[in-house]
């Protein structure tokens, strides 16, 4: 009995004073690794739309050939101008490529009159302006994120006036669509996910407006104004979609 006690007494005190030694020879436990943070990645691709305001102003030379001699009225339109506007984007890497449309009611009109002897026996008056235009234009231009840099160009059209009248001898009053073409430059910020602003400048050509001017007693009198106009404007689109792929960071 003594044997078995001071046996089972020896094994326990060996168990005892061995087991902190085999916990030291075990490894290391690995540390857990922290999941990834999401990150959202800001992309101009998607459609957009918004409206807009500005300024335009311009020049619309306006020749008239009556038979007393050549009449020329150097008018300076300009006025307020507001619209809308609605285009799609791609994004590759920090490429921006895209399609915008968009239409403008004006209140551009200049009015002019050429005094006589110059314009025969009697002053003339010629009122130019400019109710509409609209453009469809291609984009290009460079991100950095939520900043977008970028030139743009393509066709313009828009309906442009002329009114003219010298006394009783002749009176014009003629209207029309002209078709030509864009070219300018802007910048846009994103200031949230789906909301950006922009500042744009575009030159706008509308070609030569063709019309005559008839009277009692006269010979019809060809007119011709050459129409050249700056838009700048401001404009706040809202992207309908814009994908947000997320990657990880460290």
């Amino acid at each position: 009995m003594n044997k078995f006690l001071t046996s089972s007494s020896a094994l326990l005190a060996l168990l005892v004073l061995g087991v902190p030694a085999m916990s030291a020879d075990l490894p290391a436990r690995m540390p857990v690794k922290a999941p990834p943070i999401l990150e959202p990645i800001f992309t101009w691709t998607g459609f957009y739309g918004g409206i807009n305001g500005g300024y335009s102003f311009g020049s619309a030379k306006t020749t008239a050939r009556p038979a007393a001699g050549v009449q020329t009225f150097n008018t300076k339109p300009d006025g307020a101008l507001a619209g809308a506007q609605i285009g799609y984007n791609w994004q590759a890497g920090n490429i921006v490529y895209g399609l915008e449309g968009d239409g403008q009611w004006t209140d551009e009109h200049d009015r002019l009159t050429c005094v006589a002897p110059t314009c025969g026996v009697t002053n003339a008056i010629v009122r130019n302006g400019l109710p509409w235009f609209g453009t469809a234009r291609a984009r290009l231009g460079v991100a950095s994120d939520r900043w977008l840099v970028y030139a743009t160009g393509g066709a313009a059209f828009g309906e442009t006036r002329i009114d003219a009248a010298q006394s009783t001898i002749y009176s014009l009053a003629d209207t029309d669509t002209r078709l030509g073409w864009t070219a300018g430059a802007g910048i846009e910020y994103a200031f949230v996910n789906n909301w950006s602003v922009k500042f744009e400048y575009l030159y706008v050509d509308l070609n030569r407006h063709n019309a005559v001017a008839t009277g009692p007693g006269v010979a019809p009198v060809p007119f011709t104004t050459r129409w050249q106009d700056n838009i700048v404007r401001v404009g706040l689109n809202y992207r309908f979609s814009a994908p947000q792929p997320v990657v990880a960071r460290n």
